[in-house]
């Protein structure tokens, strides 16, 4: 049995129809004829939509085999699901204020993941129905994610659609409420300054770039905390946690300067002068160097039981080397820095022009700590152990540990030496190029 309201509703569906495509084609000329007054009047910053789509079930399935009655004695099929998320993604895609349109398929973490993306703005949208009527139903919720308190609940129903429908007028109650929340928010300009060219990460899935004009602008839910990390290669590698709201929305970058290379100057036990230059890939992470120790002089404690009693040393020993480390992530700047090291030496007799007798290689490990300062120097320690392989005449050694090297102390095998604990100390005149 066919009733008044069945028939009033087909009449519309068909006014809709016919009608709308005619609508949208005009309000787009008018559009592309005065588009200067339009502009004036719809200013306003645009901002990213998240949004869940979730479909009945039952109602999809049942109106996948039954279709859709455009009329008396015409069927047209039920749009496919995909169709759904294209059409409701063209409409608000073409709203005004809305410069993006994702889609989640996670209702349970809607909230979590447009907080992570610093996407202002989620809605959650489910379709049931009635194919008997036949009608769908439309429930939605618009949520604004910076206060989380602002929130717009709405429903409407229409004739089941086909996919002209959906690309025309269904969804357009939708759009037009959510242009008006739109409207209504007030979402916080969040502000990062610093040098042109920086990646900044923390604040959204992708690294973000600092422009030329060394500011950036950004939309993230405020009250929120925010770890970030900058990365330029002219400047050193930092981090940190800031923590934004209303009253604090700007993030000043520091500015230290990253110098790559390095001249260690320093001394080994605290008595032999060495020099070392290093190379640094970026601010953490690996390092090399090459440089020399020596014990043609240095100050040799030749007495244990008078440990201060000192003398020259004029042993004609060279060791050139090479080394590599890592440095560790540290804190603010000024703030010690950890890092550990590797050192393979050539042990040299230059008077002989042959290998040390005592060892003709060894090697050092060490874990070191170095002191940033406002000036380009950096203090430096070292702590760690020296390996020697044993070479012809161990009693040749002027550096073998117990006897004549005072706290060092040292274990002896058949083929190796090891000494610990060994130090290094001195300072890194740091280099721009």
């Amino acid at each position: 049995m066919v009733t008044d309201e069945m028939v009033a509703m087909v009449n519309r569906t068909m006014v809709k129809r016919v009608c709308m495509p005619w609508i949208l084609l005009l309000a787009g000329l008018a559009g592309f004829l005065v588009p200067a007054r339009l502009t004036a009047q719809t200013t306003g910053s645009s901002v990213t939509v998240l949004y869940h789509l979730e479909i009945d079930e039952d109602f999809y399935f049942l109106a996948r085999a039954a279709g859709v009655q455009v009329w008396d004695d015409y069927f047209g099929p039920f749009p496919e699901r995909e169709f759904w998320y294209y059409s409701l993604e063209s409409v608000l895609g073409n709203t005004e204020g809305i410069a993006q349109v994702l889609h989640s398929s996670d209702d349970a973490d809607l909230i979590a993941q447009a907080i992570s993306g610093g996407i202002p703005v989620v809605v959650k949208i489910q379709i049931t129905g009635d194919i008997a009527v036949p009608y769908a139903q439309v429930h939605y919720s618009i949520r604004e994610i910076f206060s989380k308190l602002h929130v717009v609940e709405n429903s409407f129903q229409e004739n089941i659609p086909l996919e002209a429908d959906l690309l025309s007028y269904f969804w357009l109650p939708l759009a037009s409420d959510l242009n008006a929340f739109i409207e209504t928010i007030i979402i916080p300009r969040f502000q990062i300054q610093g040098p042109a060219g920086t990646l900044v990460h923390g604040f959204s899935r992708e690294p973000l770039t600092i422009p030329d004009t060394e500011s950036l602008f950004l939309d993230v839910p405020m009250p929120g905390t925010y770890r970030w990390e900058m990365i330029h290669k002219r400047y050193t590698r930092r981090q940190g946690v800031f923590m934004a709201d209303k009253d604090r929305t700007l993030l000043i970058l520091p500015r230290q300067r990253f110098y790559p290379t390095s001249i260690d100057m320093g001394l080994f036990l605290g008595r032999f002068p060495e020099l070392w230059v290093s190379r640094y890939l970026k601010s953490y992470g690996w390092f090399f160097s090459i440089g020399i120790q020596q014990q043609t002089f240095g100050l040799l404690l030749t007495d244990r039981d008078a440990p201060l009693k000192t003398s020259f040393n004029q042993r004609p020993l060279l060791m050139p080397g090479i080394g590599a480390g890592y440095r560790f992530r540290g804190p603010e700047p000024y703030i010690p820095k950890p890092y550990i090291a590797g050192t393979l030496f050539l042990r040299t007799n230059y008077e002989n022009t042959s290998f040390d007798d005592f060892s003709p290689v060894s090697t050092m490990v060490t874990l070191g700590y170095e002191w940033e300062t406002p000036l380009r120097l950096k203090f430096f320690f070292e702590l760690g152990a020296s390996f020697y392989v044993l070479g012809r005449n161990y009693e040749g050694s002027r550096s073998k540990g117990t006897e004549d090297s005072g706290f060092v102390q040292a274990v002896l095998g058949d083929a190796m030496y090891l000494e610990l604990p060994t130090f290094r100390m001195g300072i890194k005149v740091l280099l721009p190029f």
